[in-house]
């Protein structure tokens, strides 16, 4: 067991599937979601290619990995806040 790798998560939808009073007897593992191509994208991916992966999959956040460890999440809030900021650059230049 390597804690600093990731082979699964839990969906940030399934957060109220276990009740606040139910925290202390339970455990993650029903919940998990293996990690794949689904939730996960490469350092290299581009503000294209993950938007459209987020279009196609329904998530909102991505994991980015490197070597089957997080390296990040990028949000489509993220995603639309970079894109502003590179128009805003690109007008003023």
């Amino acid at each position: 067991y390597d804690p600093s790798s990731f082979t699964s998560c839990i969906h940030a939808c399934q957060n109220n599937s276990v009740s606040q009073q139910e925290w202390h007897r339970s455990t993650g593992n029903p919940l998990l979601i293996p990690l794949n191509d689904q939730y996960t994208i490469a350092l290299d991916t581009d503000l294209l290619e993950s938007r459209s992966l987020m279009t196609r999959t329904g998530n909102t956040r991505l994991i980015g990995m490197a070597n089957n460890r997080l390296v990040g999440i990028v949000a489509l809030k993220n995603l639309f806040t970079f894109l502003l900021l590179t128009i805003d650059f690109e007008e003023n230049r």
